[in-house]
Formats: C-alpha cells, sequence, structure tokens
C-alpha cells in the first residue's frame, strides 16, 4: 500500500505523539524527513483529528510521554500495589 507523502506525516505524528495544540484550535507539529525539518499545521474543524490521548495531552498543556517512561510507571504502581498489599498480609498475620 502506497502513502502520500501527508499520509506519512499524520502516521508518524499520531504514532510518536509529536503533535501539540495552539490557542487557535490548530494542531501543530515538526518532522524530520530526508533531512529537512517540515512544519505542518492541521485545523482540526476540518476533521483531520490526531489521536485522541495526544489531543487531551495538549489541552491539559502537558508534554507527550514516551510509551517507555509510561510503561515503567504503570510498572512502579503494580509493584507499589503489590508491596502495600504484602504489609497488609505481614500485619494481618503478626495480629493473629
Amino acid at each position: 500500500m502506497k502513502y502520500k507523502e501527508n499520509d506519512l506525516y499524520d502516521l508518524v505524528a499520531n504514532e510518536l505523539g509529536f503533535i501539540y495544540k495552539c490557542s487557535f484550535e490548530i494542531i501543530s507539529y515538526s518532522i524530520v524527513l530526508n533531512k529537512t525539518v517540515e512544519t505542518i499545521s492541521f485545523d482540526r474543524r476540518r476533521g483531520l483529528e490526531a489521536s485522541m490521548c495526544v489531543v487531551m495531552r495538549a489541552e491539559m498543556h502537558e508534554k507527550p510521554t514516551s510509551l517507555l517512561k509510561q510503561a515503567s510507571r504503570e510498572e512502579n504502581d503494580k509493584e507499589s500495589e503489590l508491596e502495600e498489599e504484602t504489609t497488609l498480609v505481614k500485619r494481618v498475620e503478626e495480629n493473629a
């Protein structure tokens, strides 16, 4: 399947999360392709939408988080929950 150059920009931007929302409801991002930097702006009202999580982050004025950082945070949360459960079990065993 062949893609047009603009379609490739959309795919890369959505995957990498290089989309930021401006105050005028315009999503703009820059991509390096073939050693050139191009800035592309799309008006959301024209129907060119980004992935929902990227838009929500932009609306909350957050910087995009890489998937590796996000996965490690989720893993750390699971580990801390497990530690809390283990501590609770030890306390119950000590009181029994």
